[in-house]
């Protein structure tokens, strides 16, 4: 039972909360901040494409699908708050155990585990969610997930089920649409009029290429890669790439793409950051304080999806730090993240979405679907071809390094099918 000081100190807080938030509501465009939306501004939200809610509760969970200015509810009977929770438990321990195993003895066998918590959590991510929404959702290519609670981490796209027809064996949610991630409605109507006032057009590409980084190369081929894809470019490497050059190019660039190093600070992460020239950061507080509005932001690093583990739905992290900036759209990675990987993924999306021809939720689609289902002999072939006729999308940097990077690999083995490597980036708003 509280006390009356406590019951005094309680409604202290209060008023200083009113305060701050009246405060904001002042400010030009927010004058929404806090408050609940209206059914007609999801309804609207969900006008091109299903709006979709997911929600764990003590009963099992819901889906709320918004399509076509109506919506269903769909029941998640074992999208449960304790199994999610489990699920979610046991996904990250593995994952903090090999993340924080790289480099050391145990690093093969920390890997070996956190593949398989991955697996595991992505095949109940079908059986409890997937499986059961598909009836409501049929009929479109793409869809936008608004995550609560504890599913605001996971990779939903990832979602998968055995099917012997596919390449790799499997059949993945992202097979069947174009997956979008949202906070909410809101953000999803604000990121789209974001979009359309930016055109795809200039791009800033920034890069910590330290020589002495075992990275550097794949971060080079990758910034050569994402500059091709543009007429109109400006390219940071090295000592360039620091925080300050960013920000004063950034309001001249449609594209950011920023390939460097990235950690998320799952307890503090206002503290999350990516690391930029001479070892400086870009961290979550910082990018809340400027203004970055481009279409698109590309965050080529490690980790840069996550969010607070304590508070996971505050969808407290560069992806939302990214939105608020008035970026309209952002691919971020899930977890850490292979360098190959990292090239032959962002090469195949530009190619996808140079010129605006499709969004990037469906650019990223077909760039996964690609670098997962062709074998490393056929990756091969694409891209000696392209280097033989001398196309735009693929300068003789990129397309050496990639070349090296199945030179010695089973011509038949499919290199990137495993849901670690093509599943790492998903893309959040609009």
């Amino acid at each position: 039972m509280t006390t009356a000081q406590e019951r005094e100190d309680l409604r202290a807080a209060r008023r200083v909360l009113d305060g701050v938030v009246g405060e904001i509501r002042n400010v030009d465009g927010f004058a929404d901040f806090g408050t609940a939306p209206t059914f007609a501004e999801v309804a609207a939200a969900a006008n091109t494409l299903p709006v979709v809610y997911l929600a764990p509760s003590d009963a099992g969970g819901c889906a709320l699908v918004v399509r076509n200015r109506g919506a269903r509810s769909v029941t998640l009977p074992l999208l449960t708050i304790d199994a999610t929770r489990a699920r979610v438990r046991d996904y990250f321990a593995a994952y903090e155990r090999f993340r924080e195993s790289v480099g050391k003895p145990d690093e093969r066998e920390t890997t070996r585990r956190w593949h398989h918590a991955l697996d595991e959590l992505t095949r109940w991510l079908w059986d409890s969610v997937v499986e059961p929404l598909l009836p409501a959702v049929r009929g479109t290519p793409d869809l936008c997930l608004v995550p609560c609670g504890p599913l605001v981490p996971l990779p939903v796209h990832a979602a998968w089920k055995p099917d012997p027809a596919r390449p790799t064996g499997r059949v993945y949610f992202a097979d069947l649409f174009a997956v979008s991630y949202v906070p909410n409605a809101r953000s999803l109507a604000a990121t789209r009029h974001a979009a359309r006032r930016r055109p795809p057009q200039r791009l800033l590409a920034v890069g910590d290429v330290d020589p002495g980084d075992p990275g550097a190369p794949s971060m080079r081929a990758e910034a050569t890669a994402a500059a091709a894809a543009f007429p109109s470019k400006t390219v940071l490497l090295g000592d360039e790439a620091t925080p300050r050059a960013l920000e004063a190019r950034i309001a001249a660039a449609d594209i950011l793409h920023l390939c460097c190093h990235g950690r998320a600070d799952l307890t503090q992460p206002l503290r999350s950051h990516l690391r930029l020239a001479g070892a400086s950061r870009l961290s979550v507080a910082d990018i809340l304080r400027m203004r970055m509005p481009t279409r698109l932001a590309v965050l080529s690093a490690c980790e840069t999806f996550l969010s607070g583990a304590e508070l996971p739905d505050e969808m407290v992290g560069l992806p939302s730090a990214l939105l608020q900036a008035g970026t309209a759209g952002v691919i971020a990675s899930m977890w850490l993240v292979d360098g190959a990987l990292s090239v032959a993924l962002t090469t195949r999306f530009y190619r996808m979405f140079a010129g605006g021809s499709r969004p990037p939720a469906v650019a990223l689609q077909a760039a996964q679907r690609w670098v997962r289902d062709t074998t490393n002999a056929e990756k091969e072939q694409a891209w000696q071809a392209a280097l033989d006729k001398g196309e735009d999308w693929l300068p003789p940097a990129t397309g050496s390094y990639l070349l090296s990077t199945v030179e010695f690999e089973d011509p038949v083995e499919r290199r990137y099918a495993a849901p670690h490597h093509w599943a790492s980036f998903s893309f959040t708003g609009g």
